[in-house]
This record gives structure tokens, C-alpha cells and sequence, in this order.
């Protein structure tokens, strides 16, 4: 997950190291992506929960999460409650998260 200015195209292309590396890769468009809110305070650890329990049925049981910004503002707060995240890359943590 990335931070509020990347879109998708720009997620997919900066998860390309991931992938190359021969991992799974699963991007979750999470803020200011269409359908998605505005405001961080609105989007549910749900939404990540979901994501999780799918990628567990389908066979994973390894799950890492990775945010940049306040993508890792919000990836650090759904590792911190689901506990089938069991690795987590945040880059540099949004310290100006306002909503």
C-alpha cells in the first residue's frame, strides 16, 4: 500500500521489485483510489482482514504487509491487530497523517 498520491499504476510498477524477487504480490488500493475514501480515519482494518483471510484460503500462510507513507502508517496499525501478518515493511511512516 502506498501513500495518498500514488495511484495504481504507480503501485503496481513500484511492487515490480517484489515480484521480480518471486513473491506474491497483492495491491491494495486503500486512499484516494476511485471508491475508496478521503479520509484515512475512514478506511477499516477490515478492508486488510479480507485480504488476508482470501490470501489464506488460497494457500498462503506467510502474509507480510508493505506501506510507504501513510500506506505505512496504516500497514504498522493492521499488523499490530491481525495476527496472521507476520512480517511488515513500512517505509517511512507518515508522521502528518491528519484525518
Amino acid at each position: 500500500m502506498h501513500g495518498s498520491a500514488m495511484n495504481e499504476k504507480h503501485c503496481l510498477a513500484d511492487s515490480l521489485y517484489l515480484r521480480e524477487a518471486g513473491y506474491s504480490v497483492l495491491v491494495l488500493g486503500f486512499y484516494y483510489w476511485k471508491g475508496m475514501s478521503k479520509k484515512m480515519r475512514a478506511i477499516p482494518v477490515e478492508y486488510v482482514e479480507r485480504a488476508v483471510s482470501e490470501l489464506k484460503k488460497n494457500g498462503y500462510e506467510k502474509i507480510g504487509i508493505h506501506g510507504i507513507s501513510s500506506g505505512a502508517a496504516y500497514a504498522l496499525l493492521c499488523a499490530s491487530l491481525i495476527p496472521d501478518i507476520s512480517l511488515v515493511l513500512s517505509i517511512l511512516p507518515s508522521e502528518t497523517i491528519r484525518d
